[in-house]
């Protein structure tokens, strides 16, 4: 009997999955993952290249009219994951500093002239003791692209009326788009490698014009630019927060003439900054990565209690109040370093000295992140506790505004984690407390959610998700993780923007392209 964990919720006797889950330790960072999947509809943090999305539409056409097996999604797939492994061994072999191509690892660890891509691709080979290009059944195209040509309006899923991927209408116009740029013959080629199960040097060299990171200027490339810039998604009322968004890392990376190795996080501390202390927030992209960031922000400081409990502690039992006196202790000389009495101060006068210095929020938040890495932990407690008096400043005024926008249907960013619920449980709830009263109820409060989140991710199945254990008020670390951002998609939003001529990769840094401020000074 197969089970799932919807159905089976108590321990019981199994293989661990392959790999360990809990990138979220306090299990916090929900909302921001709702305000970026609203944001950038039809990019992922693993969709690499925006040429996939052509190549996907274009092969699901061919195989349906080439496969003699017809309606069997097995044997469509067969031929998918045949052909994104020749795909990666393409790009490996005449064009291996190119990053973004899913299977690659495993393509240049077998490359050689005679490739044999049934053995690495084919489902079936597993059981015969071929190691696979990809361990998901589906393939790149099941596991990240599927999704996202379907949120793109692309394709559509197997139903009990058909049972396989077919392409829509507009998908196939993006496949026809992608074929024209293919040479004669080229089709044919392609196919007969994908029938065979085979390929060779010669035939990857003739397989060039398939280059996932260079898209000629064609209607290919202008499908790409419309597809980025057109309405979300099929909802009532449409939105075009991913334009408005390109639009936004365009303007910030049209203000470094210089070039930039950082866009998108450059880009959402412009814009944080921007709009702190903002009387009206208005309902669009640049409002919606404010408050992700504001969220960011809240989340990692609070992180950064956990961490520097988590790093501080040994791989032995040793005493849990003790472990938290020491830290307190590090974190008063701290704050006695820089004139203020933990015991005398309260949270509400950091705030105020704050409001009055007007101090900048991401010099304490860096402090607090350096710190950190340098494993001085009682400065990295004073730094988190200044960031989070400077964000509650940036922001108090808006806090009511930020909780309308949550309730909006086309926001709906009002989950766990949410900006409104960390302030009261930071900073609002707790700001007439001592400082040393503070510095202790956070580290309690990052302890009760990562104990709580680690074992409701258990209970579901997950593997090792807790970083340290507790029993008899004694504590000893288990794993080890770091205090983290989430990753916005912006990064493949900005690798996108050069796949398709709006910013240009130079001696590692990125520019703007003509193309790019065209499109800035356009007004549609």
């Amino acid at each position: 009997m197969v089970y799932s964990t919807e159905e089976i919720t108590e321990p019981f006797w199994a293989d661990f999955p392959s790999s360990a889950s809990g990138r979220d330790p306090l299990a916090i960072q929900n909302s921001s993952v709702v305000i970026y999947t609203r944001m950038m509809v039809g990019i992922t943090n693993v969709t690499n290249r925006i040429r996939y999305n052509g190549f996907y539409c274009w092969l699901l056409d061919l195989i349906l009219a080439k496969t003699t097996v017809k309606g069997s999604v097995n044997e469509q797939m067969r031929y998918i994951r045949r052909a994104e492994l020749l795909i990666a061994y393409m790009m490996v072999s005449e064009f291996p500093d190119v990053t973004g191509v899913s299977g690659s690892a495993f393509a240049a660890r077998n490359l050689n002239d005679h490739i044999n891509l049934a053995e690495g691709a084919d489902w079936e080979s597993k059981a015969a003791g071929y190691n696979l290009y990809w361990t998901f059944k589906g393939g790149v195209f099941g596991q990240y692209y599927s999704g996202v040509v379907r949120e793109l309006g692309l394709i559509n899923h197997p139903n009990t009326e058909l049972n396989i991927y077919t392409v829509t209408a507009y998908g196939s116009e993006l496949g026809k788009c992608f074929g024209m740029n293919l040479p004669k013959g080229l089709t044919e080629i392609f196919w007969a490698c994908l029938f065979k199960g085979k390929a060779t040097l010669e035939h990857l060299k003739a397989l060039i014009p398939f280059a996932l990171h260079w898209i000629p200027e064609s209607a290919e490339i202008e499908f790409y630019r419309k597809m980025l810039l057109s309405k979300d998604d099929r909802s009532t009322e449409p939105t075009y927060y991913r334009k408005q968004t390109i639009k936004l890392l365009l303007k910030s990376l049209a203000g470094q003439p210089e070039g930039t190795s950082s866009l998108p996080y450059n880009f959402l501390r412009e814009n944080y900054q921007l709009h702190c202390g903002d009387e009206i927030l208005t309902q669009n992209a640049a409002s919606a990565w404010y408050i992700y960031e504001l969220n960011e922000l809240l989340h990692v400081a609070l992180e950064h209690f956990h961490g520097s409990l988590l790093w501080s502690i040994d791989v032995f039992p040793q005493p849990l109040n003790d472990q938290l006196e020491w830290l307190l202790q590090q974190a008063t000389q701290a704050f006695e370093d820089n004139n203020i009495d933990v015991w005398a101060f309260t949270f509400n006068e950091i705030i105020s000295l704050h409001v009055d210095n007007k101090s900048d929020t991401y010099q304490h938040f860096d402090g607090m992140q350096t710190a950190f890495r340098e494993g001085q932990f009682g400065i990295c407690i004073f730094e988190a506790v200044n960031s989070l008096a400077c964000i509650y400043r940036d922001c108090k005024k808006q806090l009511l505004q930020i909780e309308v926008l949550a309730s909006k249907p086309e926001y709906n960013f009002n989950r766990t984690g949410y900006a409104v619920f960390m302030i009261d449980d930071l900073i609002t709830g707790k700001n007439s407390l001592s400082l040393a009263g503070y510095i202790r109820q956070l580290f309690e409060l990052a302890i009760n959610l990562h104990v709580f989140s680690s074992y409701s991710k258990t209970k579901v199945g997950q593997s090792l998700v807790h970083n340290y254990f507790i029993e008899d008020g004694m504590i000893w670390r288990a794993r080890e993780t770091n205090p983290g951002r989430t990753t916005p998609r912006l990064q493949n939003t900005v690798q996108y923007m050069a796949d398709i001529g709006w910013a240009e990769r130079r001696d590692g840094l990125l520019f703007i392209t003509e193309s790019g401020k065209t499109l800035l000074s356009d007004e549609v």
